[in-house]
């Protein structure tokens, strides 16, 4: 009985979804501030911190939406250095970014409440990076490095109308701020790294967002 009432729920949702009219005139043109906060994650790496805050501006013509957002950040992530190195052992890198993001977004309202995105940007990162761990023989080794980067990356983005001027959502995002493969990252005892290990990662994000 309780499998039928929750597939009758379930159509009923999708039911209106489906016909449920677009509601243009409120989801106009005009300024929006977007919070987000959530975890970075990756292939050999650890789970991390994500969070960004910014202001945009979309332009709406009927059920197509184009955007422009700029967004400060903050990502935190951390794996193993698979680079070559001066000799064997273990090194971890945490690695911060603080990155100032512009991105243009395309969007489309699929129905009354609910519209997505799609967008590509540039980004200038702060990126922040202390080595730890020992090296073949055992000896403790550590190091930092920090530098200012010019990165790109995508998003994709799921938007739920609360009211006109409050909506909420949820993001995916890729960030890739490179590295200089020719670039040495001397660490003590003469150990030294060729590049970056962590040049990449990938956000997911819970959005809460306010339209003036």
């Amino acid at each position: 009985m309780k499998g039928k009432v929750l597939g009758i729920v379930l159509l009923a949702i999708m039911a209106f979804l489906t016909v449920a009219p677009v509601r243009a005139k409120a989801a106009g043109s005009g300024f929006y501030m977007i919070g987000k906060g959530g975890a970075t994650f990756g292939v050999s790496r650890d789970t991390g911190y994500a969070g960004e805050l910014g202001v945009g501006y979309d332009f709406k013509s009927g059920v197509d939406i184009f955007g422009l957002e700029a967004a400060i950040g903050y990502y935190n992530t951390s794996g193993d250095i698979s680079t070559p190195t001066t000799y064997s052992g273990h090194i971890k890198a945490d690695t911060d970014i603080v990155p100032l993001s512009f991105t243009g977004t395309l969007g489309l309202q699929l129905t009354t409440r609910i519209r997505v995105y799609a967008g590509l940007g540039l980004d200038i990162a702060w990126v922040s990076t202390d080595y730890s761990g020992h090296n073949g023989r055992g000896a403790s080794i550590k190091g930092s490095d920090s530098e200012i980067a010019l990165g790109y990356g995508g998003l994709s983005r799921v938007i739920f109308d609360i009211t006109d001027k409050v909506f909420l959502g949820i993001e995916y995002k890729y960030l890739y701020w490179g590295n200089d493969p020719n670039k040495h990252f001397d660490l003590n005892d003469g150990y030294y790294i060729t590049q970056a290990p962590i040049s990449a990662g990938n956000m997911l994000m819970a959005v809460f967002g306010f339209r003036f």
